[in-house]
């Protein structure tokens, strides 16, 4: 799943931590600009060019040398792990999101955030897997019922039934949430009747906008 579609539905804590993911890229990125400009005479403008152009290339490759020297160190594993796979890298990925469960097996951000590397990677039965066992834990994670609607929508061929149980749990269990709002448009795109009451549906058509 993209980091956009995360933040959007995140809570404080994981926005928190998102933000803070995202300052660790802005000081990687700064720390690169300072060393490119003391090291600008001896470095090619294709290296120069390379290492601004993938901050997040640059991001793993640290979190890499910090794991060298501290292999326990969860957090660093998983935001590794995360950065790889949104990167493109899911192979690379997969051994680290283990590594973390395998020290702490109830881990549930980091189970659901494999969970939702392997279904963007199209792993789907593998997905499943971990999307059950972080609802078998935590059978209200609204986050985790959405995704695994999505998961089943892009199942191919599609399972649309369970993605409908799926999105329908969502809006029971958070009525008023961002994941509800989605999770109604998407029942209306796979033709099931949405409350007129729910604050995502107008009256004009029966279509969906956003809340103002």
């Amino acid at each position: 799943m993209s980091l956009r579609r995360r933040l959007e539905g995140a809570g404080g804590a994981q926005v928190a931590f998102a933000v803070l993911a995202l300052l660790v890229v802005c000081s990687l990125v700064a720390g690169s600009l300072g060393t490119l400009f003391l090291d600008g005479f001896r470095r090619s403008d294709a290296d120069v060019e390379s290492e601004l152009s993938n901050p997040a290339g640059e991001l793993a490759d640290r979190l890499e040398l910090l794991l060298a020297d501290n292999p326990d160190d969860a957090e660093a594993r998983l935001l590794l792990a995360n950065t790889l796979a949104n990167t493109g890298r899911l192979r690379e990925a997969v051994p680290h999101y283990e590594e973390v469960l395998k020290q702490d097996p109830d881990n549930l951000v980091a189970r659901l955030d494999f969970a939702e590397s392997l279904a963007s990677g199209g792993n789907h039965a593998d997905a499943e897997l971990q999307f059950q066992r972080v609802l078998s834990a935590e059978p209200e994670n609204v986050e985790a019922h959405y995704y695994f609607a999505e998961l089943y929508s892009s199942w191919q061929p599609p399972r649309t039934e369970l993605a409908i149980e799926e999105y329908q749990e969502v809006v029971r269990l958070e009525p008023e949430s961002f994941f509800a709002e989605l999770s109604q448009e998407a029942l209306v795109m796979l033709g099931v009747e949405v409350p007129i009451s729910s604050p995502a549906v107008t009256s004009e058509g029966g279509n969906l906008r956003e809340r103002r």
